[in-house]
């Protein structure tokens, strides 16, 4: 039985073609399972953001209602009492006490805000160099992967051309009948 060159030729074209379209395959979902992977990690992250600072939007709305409140019904008191002795003498003290109050409130608020403000971007470096980690871990992954594949193919690769070797060799060496 003659082998026909063209038709082994066809069957590894074929069979090149099959493995590098499996290899697309691989490559393109593994591709579609990091986008999901980042784009997941991305909402969680962002809600937890969301989540912190609304709770600390709350916790300083809530301060700034119970101070504004003391404030409030000690300056009452006060202004009773001042009524009644000198008028000009408690609208004094009143712009000396609030301007005090409003230079406080404004540095403990500005801490406040810069402390957030540094331990959410330190949060957000954590969480990037996380993932910068994960992402070459799955980028080594599919490196070693694609190199076993390869290697894989060439080994497939050689063994049939050993026996087509072989083969050929057996159908040349076989006198024709007929």
């Amino acid at each position: 039985m003659a082998v026909d060159d063209a038709a082994l030729e066809r069957f590894r074209d074929e069979l090149l073609a099959a493995v590098r379209s499996a290899i697309l395959d691989s490559e393109h979902r593994i591709r579609e399972e990091l986008a999901e992977a980042i784009s997941a990690s991305e909402h969680r992250v962002r809600g937890e953001l969301g989540e912190a600072i609304s709770g600390s939007e709350h916790r300083i709305r809530g301060e700034l209602a119970a101070a504004i409140s003391g404030s409030e019904d000690r300056i009452r008191g006060e202004l009773g009492e001042a009524i009644s002795a000198s008028e000009h003498h408690v609208r004094g003290e009143l712009a000396a006490a609030i301007s005090g109050s409003e230079t406080r409130l404004e540095a403990r608020l500005g801490t406040r805000i810069d402390a957030s403000a540094t331990e959410t971007r330190r949060h957000m470096g954590v969480v990037a160099e996380d993932l910068k980690s994960k992402i070459a871990l799955v980028a080594e992954g599919v490196v070693t992967l694609t190199e076993r594949l390869g290697a894989q193919m060439r080994e497939g690769f050689e063994i049939v051309d050993r026996r087509l070797l072989r083969l050929e060799a057996r159908l040349l060496s076989t006198p024709e009948r007929g």
